[in-house]
């Protein structure tokens, strides 16, 4: 079975782009606030698209690693 992620993670990694996999922060976050990161009304609840809390969760993380990238810390964290 051929692995994308696995694929584009080296194309990336030959090209000197940085990669952030937000599945792994994405499935803790949930687990932890025991609240799904995708879906929205049944009956697509937990499935789908990202909602509310998917947006934030990857958006913050996504700014964190931003911050990180650049050299820089970010406010107030």
């Amino acid at each position: 079975k051929i692995n994308n992620r696995k694929i584009l993670n080296g194309i990336a990694e030959a090209a000197g782009i940085p990669v952030l996999t937000l599945a792994p922060t994405l499935r803790a976050w949930a687990e932890q606030n025991d609240t799904c990161v995708h879906g929205f009304e049944a009956p697509w609840i937990c499935q789908g698209h990202w909602n509310v809390h998917g947006h934030r969760v990857a958006g913050e993380a996504l700014a964190t690693r931003l911050c990180e990238e650049l050299g820089r810390e970010a406010a107030g964290r």
